[in-house]
């Protein structure tokens, strides 16, 4: 602040005497504790007790304080529960969006690099679904299921899935028409975190004695 905007901001506003006692009131610009480049403007007064002449006691009043101290951080534990819940529904989003054949949602579960097996970068998953759902019948009715999750967390933003997994062949509904088991096995996934997402680097399915 400039030298004479400081006299300006500090000027005397009264000045009052009683007895042994002198208070002088001022005007104040005053920082703020928790953002010195900020300042806000008070009334200051500075009261002296006078004997035989000379000042012997002294009173004035005090700034804001600063602001309340911030928030400790949560547990160690709490921010690696809400990593669990986001990753068990991106497992969830994916079986969905692969039992729907709804390729861009299904495509967008992955990194730019993301894979499913030897099928590496969106453009090439986009085409794998295209050929799922291109067939003269449509896309077939299946549903895929996934269970029994360990997360190993390998990193601050990365982790690995283990995991059963099955594909049923969806039937008519009817009783004497049931779902029928095509395939089961094991899964590893690798995901990260990305700009706060979780999503999938790879995906391996394996034969159940793999």
């Amino acid at each position: 602040m400039p030298r004479a905007q400081r006299r300006r901001s500090n000027a005397v506003v009264a000045v009052m005497a009683e007895g042994d006692y002198v208070t002088i009131l001022t005007r104040r610009a005053v920082p703020y504790a928790d953002d010195p480049s900020k300042s806000y403007t008070t009334s200051w007064f500075d009261t002296w007790r006078f004997v035989d002449g000379k000042a012997d006691e002294h009173w004035d009043p005090a700034t804001l304080p600063a602001g309340p101290p911030p928030p400790p951080p949560p547990p160690p534990g709490a921010s690696r529960e809400a990593d669990k819940d986001a990753i068990e529904a991106l497992m969830w989003h994916y079986d969905r969006a692969l039992d729907r054949f709804e390729t861009e949602k299904y495509v967008a579960l992955y990194t730019e690099d993301g894979s499913f097996g030897a099928t590496k970068g969106r453009e090439a998953l986009r085409k794998m679904m295209s050929g799922f759902t291109g067939g003269p019948n449509g896309p077939p009715k299946l549903q895929h299921a996934s269970s029994n999750h360990w997360i190993e967390f390998t990193g601050p933003t990365a982790a690995t899935i283990h995991y059963y997994w099955q594909t049923y062949a969806l039937g008519s509904g009817k009783l004497d028409d049931p779902p029928k088991l095509l395939a089961a096995g094991n899964g590893v996934d690798e995901v990260v975190k990305v700009n706060g997402q979780w999503l999938f680097k790879s995906r391996t399915v394996v034969a159940p004695n793999d």
